[in-house]
Order: structure tokens, then C-alpha cells, then sequence
């Protein structure tokens, strides 16, 4: 059994379970939206908790929260054609050359096909806290451009059992629709762009956390597979220009790793002396290497076939990879210690990560995400005619709806 594991899906379980208590006790005050009955709906919890601090925030740091969010509604633009262009990007790709990963796909805590796989700690933390500051951030510029509140709260996506939690704010339609497109358009804009500050604070956290933790070492922290590797040398992977190839013609195997070069350790102190070694080395040169296992390999660089008298340029003849092996700590408590970097590493990793996937997710051009409103808001301060707004709000919508579903199913039936 794989302790990791254990202690993710049994944080997973206790949080169903005090989700399920929690809507028990609270049936009163939450409503079912119902979209497939049983097998998936929403449980909306709604309260005025949250609202005052709103407000108060809106009043006190006015002149930030405007700059705020004009430099949100220019990010907002800006993230909807970035995205945009990477969904149809994509898209195109899967009739050209099908992208091993794609780019857009269902982000879930458990390990199937088409989905990327998140662990449940850290997929259900970073889901509440970038919804809490997604949603807030949407409240605070309402509240600023004096747009009424009528609740915040909370809502549960049940997948027949309560799952995944999420915080929500509602605006009052009427006070809303009164206030200038504009202004409409920072309120929307406000929760992406909440989202892309925070993508930048724990991209910078993980980078510092990583960089004391592991920065001694050649290690680095996989997200996507919640493992710390250490790098430990280079294997070379297949052979090119045979006739040429001083690996070849020497018979250096193939899927070794190689530790040493030229008596130096290939990773030394943060200092790569293969990459050293060949960008300094010229035809002829003598080249040594030295296996995990002990063996010597020495051999000259071959002379490059585009290599000239002005830019003379050898040749190895292999394709390389850097080969990993598990980090570890020695002595004891090394799993806790170990358990809990990858904890740390994984959680900021991941905060990152699906804040700025939520963030631009959200900017997409379409129906009711944030991206859609500031179309349709857009649309109608264009056009004359408010008809002819909502026709073409709802073409792009619909448009890119297609183009989405199809982009994110292909991967199930491939």
C-alpha cells in the first residue's frame, strides 16, 4: 500500500463526509439545482457572511481597487485572446497531429483517461482557496463600482456524493444591468485576474521553497506525478549519423547512465560538465565517460558534417537524456521528512498550476463564464442594437463551446 496515497484519498473521504453533515444540518437553507438528478447537481448554501468585509475593503482601498481594476479588465482582454487562440490551436491540432497531452482536459483528484490527475489534498485546497479569492475579488469591485450584493456562499458539485466545494457571489441583476458597461466589465474581470496575482505569488513560493529545500541538489519536483527526482547523470537514447557516431563506431551501449566525464562528476554542485564539456569541445578531443557500474568508455568527437574551418563543431553521434532516480533523505524520519516536502513542493506546485488554469479558463468567450460576460458586455456597448449584441455573443459562445467539448472529449475515445 502506498502510504501517500492513503493519507490523500482519507482526507478525501473525511471531507465528503463533513460536506454530506454539513448540507444534513443546513438543509434548510440550501437549494438543489438539479442537471443529471442523482448523478450530478449543485447544493447552494447562501448567507450575507462575507458581505460587510466586501464593502469595507471597497471603501477603505478605493483608489488601489481602481487600479486594480483597470490593469483587470487589460489582463482580462488580453488572457481571453491568449486563450482563445490556444483552444482553437489546439483544436486544429487534433486533425493535424493529435498532441500527446492536450491542452485543455477535466482536472480531478483521481487517475483516469483524458484527466489530469491532481492529489485530493492538494487538488481540494487549491480549489477553495483560488475560489475564495476568484469570488471575493468579484464582490470587492462590485462593491467599488456600488453594484448590490445579494449573497455570497458556497456551493457543492455532488457526483452522486458531495465533491467538490466552491464559493460563489451574487450581484443584484437589476443594480448590475443599471451601471456602465464598464464597469460591468471590471467586476467580471476582477476574479480571473485574482487569480493570475495568485498564480505569480505561489509561482514565486514554489520557486523559493524549491530553491531552499532542493537547491544543493540536482533534484527537481514532478506535479504531475507528486514524485521528487534526482538527477544523477545522462544516457544516451538512440544513435544518429551511424557512420559518423563516435558513440556507434565504439560500441558506448545504449540506456546506461553515465556518472562521470573526463574524471568529473557529470552533475557537480549544480554545474552540468557534460553540457560544459561538449559546448567547449572541438574535433578530436578525447572524451570519457564512466558508467553507474564502473565502466570506462574514452573515444575522440568526430568532426560534425556542417562543421567549417571558422566554426569547427564535433560530434557525439547520440541523442541524450538526463536519468533520474528517486530523491531521498538519509537517516531518521526520512519518510516524514521526504512526506513532507513533497507536500510542501506539491501543494505550491499546484496552487500555481490551477490558478492560472482556472484564471484563463474563465476568460474563455463564451455563455456564463466571467470571459463570456465581458463579451457580452463588450458587445453591447458596440452595437446599436442590443439584438444584434446577444446574436453574436451567443454565436462566439456556442462556437466555442463545440470547439471545447470536442477538445476535452477527444482524448475518451482515442
Amino acid at each position: 500500500m502506498n502510504w501517500e496515497i492513503l493519507i490523500h484519498y482519507s482526507f478525501l473521504g473525511i471531507l465528503v463526509v463533513i460536506l454530506a453533515i454539513f448540507i444534513h444540518k443546513n438543509k434548510k437553507k440550501t437549494s438543489v439545482e438539479k442537471v443529471f438528478w442523482y448523478l450530478f447537481y449543485m447544493v447552494m448554501y447562501r448567507t450575507k457572511k462575507g458581505l460587510k468585509l466586501m464593502d469595507n475593503l471597497a471603501k477603505r482601498h478605493k483608489k488601489f481597487f481602481n487600479v486594480m481594476a483597470k490593469i483587470g479588465v487589460v489582463v482580462g482582454f488580453l488572457g481571453m485572446a491568449f486563450v482563445s487562440f490556444i483552444l482553437i490551436q489546439s483544436f486544429i491540432k487534433l486533425f493535424i497531429a493529435p498532441p500527446a497531452q492536450p491542452s485543455f482536459a477535466l482536472v480531478m483528484p483521481f487517475p483516469a483517461k483524458g484527466i489530469v490527475f491532481v492529489p485530493p489534498i492538494f487538488w481540494i485546497i487549491s480549489i477553495v482557496i483560488l475560489a475564495l479569492f476568484h469570488e471575493g475579488s468579484h464582490g470587492i469591485i462590485a462593491r467599488k463600482n456600488k453594484i448590490k450584493l445579494d449573497s455570497t456562499g458556497f456551493a457543492v458539485a455532488c457526483f452522486g456524493v458531495p465533491l467538490l466545494p466552491a464559493a460563489f457571489v451574487e450581484p443584484d441583476e437589476k443594480s448590475l444591468n443599471r451601471k456602465k458597461k464598464g464597469k460591468q466589465i471590471e467586476m467580471f474581470a476582477a476574479g480571473p485576474f485574482a487569480n493570475v496575482v495568485l498564480f505569480l505569488l505561489f509561482l514565486g513560493l514554489f520557486i523559493g521553497a524549491h530553491n531552499v529545500f532542493l537547491g544543493d541538489s540536482n533534484a527537481y519536483y514532478n506535479p504531475l506525478e507528486n514524485q521528487i527526482l534526482e538527477q544523477e547523470g545522462v544516457q544516451f537514447i538512440d544513435y544518429y549519423m551511424k557512420d559518423n557516431s563516435p558513440v556507434f563506431i565504439n560500441d558506448v551501449p545504449l540506456n546506461t547512465t553515465f556518472t562521470h566525464i573526463n574524471g568529473k562528476p557529470i552533475l557537480d554542485e549544480e554545474r552540468d560538465n557534460f553540457a560544459a564539456f561538449l559546448s567547449n569541445a572541438k574535433p578530436g578531443d578525447i572524451i570519457s565517460l564512466r558508467a553507474k557500474n564502473g565502466t570506462e568508455y574514452a573515444f575522440p568527437l568526430a568532426v560534425h558534417p556542417e562543421s567549417t574551418e571558422e566554426n569547427p563543431r564535433p560530434l557525439l553521434g547520440a541523442q541524450i537524456t538526463y536519468s533520474t532516480k528517486p530523491f531521498s533523505y538519509e537517516g531518521s524520519f526520512a519518510f516524514v521528512k521526504l512526506f513532507l516536502l513533497k507536500m510542501l513542493l506539491g501543494l505550491l506546485a499546484w496552487l500555481y498550476i490551477l490558478n492560472l488554469g482556472v484564471g484563463l479558463f474563465n476568460l474563455l468567450p463564451m455563455g456564463p463564464l466571467d470571459g463570456g460576460r465581458m463579451l457580452k458586455a463588450l458587445f453591447e456597448k458596440i452595437f446599436k442594437r442590443k439584438k444584434d449584441a446577444v446574436f453574436y455573443w451567443k454565436l462566439v459562445s456556442y462556437i466555442f463551446l463545440l470547439i471545447l467539448l470536442i477538445v476535452i472529449l477527444y482524448p475518451f475515445f482515442v
